[in-house]
C-alpha cells in the first residue's frame, strides 16, 4: 500500500490500512505499508515516479491510497505490475481541489480497480466512469470489555465524546456551538482528533473552546492511538459527530459498538448506520438548535439513553468484522489481478 508520510496523522483511512494489513495473513496475504516523504503533489509526483518501480518489484500488486492517487495520474503504465487504489474520500480531496480532482480520476481510470470504503464515494466513482469498483466497508470487531473506565462527567450529567480531527465538514465547530447552548451542568465535552489538521479551521475551533460559556467544559485530548480512544468511550454517555465528509464513519460504527447513543446530522454515511431513535439521534445538517436540543434531552433522560444505547449495540452485531474485512480486501485484489494477468 502506498499512502501519505510514515507517520501519517491518524485517521480511519490510516486505521484502515493497518487493519487490513494485520489481518490479510489469514487470508494468505502479506500487505506492507510504504509512505511518502512530502506531503505536496509537486514532490510526490516525482516521488511515485520511484516507487512504482520500486515497490512493483517487491509486491505483486500496489494499492494506492486516494491521498496520493493524483500523484500517479499519467505512471500507471511504468509499472511492471497491476495497480489498484484504495478511495476512502471523494474525488479532489476534502479541500475540493479541481486539480487534484482531475488528476484523481485520471488515475482511478488508469489502476486495475478501485476499492472505495464507502458507498457514496463507490457511487460517485462509478458514475464518472471508472472501471472496476469494489465497495470494501471497514469492519468494527466488538469493543473489549473496559473494568475501570474514566470518569469522563467531571460531575456533570452526560460525557460526550467527539472522535475527529479538526477539519472542515466534521462538524466540530457546530458541536461546540450546540454545546454553548447546553446548561453548564448538562455536560462535559471531550474532543479526540488532530487540532492542527487545517490551521485556519483548527484556530476557529480552538477560539470556541475558549469562550466563557464552554470554558472548563471541553477538553481536548488531541490525537490519540486506538486503544486510548476505546478507553474514552467507555467512560462516555454519548457520541457526537456531525460530519458531512466520511466515506464510511468508523468513528461511528465504533461508538456503536461501544453502547453508546450516536448523534449526528441525517446526511453523509450516518443514516445507514443509525436509525433515528433507535440507536441514537439524528438531526438536519446545519441545524445546530436541534443539535442542542437532541443533546439537553439525552443529558436529561436517562431513560432515553439506556434504550439507545441497547440499540446501539444491537446494531453493531450486524456489522462485519475486520477478518472479514481483509478477506474480502484480499479477494477483490485477487480477482483484479487475476483479470489483468489473463491472457
Amino acid at each position: 500500500m502506498l499512502t501519505a508520510g510514515s507517520a501519517p496523522r491518524l485517521s480511519g483511512g490510516s486505521l484502515y490500512q493497518r487493519r487490513i494489513a494485520e489481518h490479510a495473513n489469514a487470508s494468505g496475504a502479506r500487505v506492507t505499508i510504504h509512505g511518502f516523504r512530502s506531503a505536496r503533489l509537486r514532490w510526490q509526483r516525482s516521488e511515485a515516479r520511484e516507487m512504482v518501480l520500486r515497490a512493483a518489484a517487491e509486491a505483486d500488486v500496489l494499492v494506492v491510497d486516494s491521498i496520493v492517487a493524483a500523484a500517479f495520474a499519467g505512471l500507471i503504465d511504468a509499472s511492471p505490475g497491476p495497480v489498484m487504489g484504495l478511495a476512502h474520500q471523494r474525488l479532489g480531496g476534502v479541500r475540493s481541489s479541481e486539480l487534484r480532482f482531475a488528476l484523481d480520476l485520471r488515475a482511478y481510470r488508469e489502476m486495475a480497480g478501485v476499492i472505495a470504503t464507502g458507498p457514496a464515494v463507490a457511487s460517485e466513482l462509478e458514475m464518472l466512469g471508472v472501471p472496476g469498483v469494489a465497495l470494501v466497508q471497514p469492519g468494527t470487531d466488538p469493543t473489549p470489555e473496559i473494568d475501570d473506565p474514566p470518569d469522563l462527567r467531571r460531575g456533570r450529567s452526560i460525557a460526550i465524546v467527539c472522535v475527529a480531527n479538526w477539519l472542515p465538514g466534521k462538524g466540530v465547530a457546530e458541536l461546540l456551538e450546540a454545546c454553548r447552548g447546553l446548561p453548564r451542568s448538562a455536560a462535559m465535552i471531550h474532543l479526540v482528533g488532530d487540532p492542527h489538521a487545517a490551521r485556519r479551521y483548527g484556530r476557529a475551533v480552538a477560539r470556541l473552546v475558549r469562550q466563557p460559556a464552554l470554558r472548563g467544559r471541553v477538553e481536548v485530548h488531541g490525537s490519540l492511538e486506538h486503544h486510548a480512544v476505546t478507553r474514552l468511550l467507555a467512560g462516555a454517555d454519548v457520541f457526537a459527530l456531525p460530519s458531512e465528509e466520511e466515506s464510511y464513519g468508523m468513528a461511528w460504527s465504533e461508538a456503536l459498538a461501544a453502547g453508546l447513543p450516536v448523534v449526528g446530522w441525517n446526511a453523509s454515511n450516518l443514516p445507514n448506520l443509525v436509525t433515528d431513535g433507535a440507536e441514537g439521534i439524528l438531526v438536519e445538517p446545519g441545524d445546530v438548535a436541534g443539535l442542542t436540543s437532541a443533546l439537553g434531552t439525552l443529558a436529561v433522560d436517562a431513560g432515553l439513553r439506556r434504550r439507545l444505547s441497547e440499540g446501539a449495540r444491537h446494531r453493531a452485531t450486524a456489522f462485519t468484522t475486520w477478518e472479514e474485512t481483509a478477506t474480502r480486501f484480499v479477494n477483490v485484489v485477487r480477482s483484479r489481478v487475476g483479470q489483468v494477468a489473463a491472457p
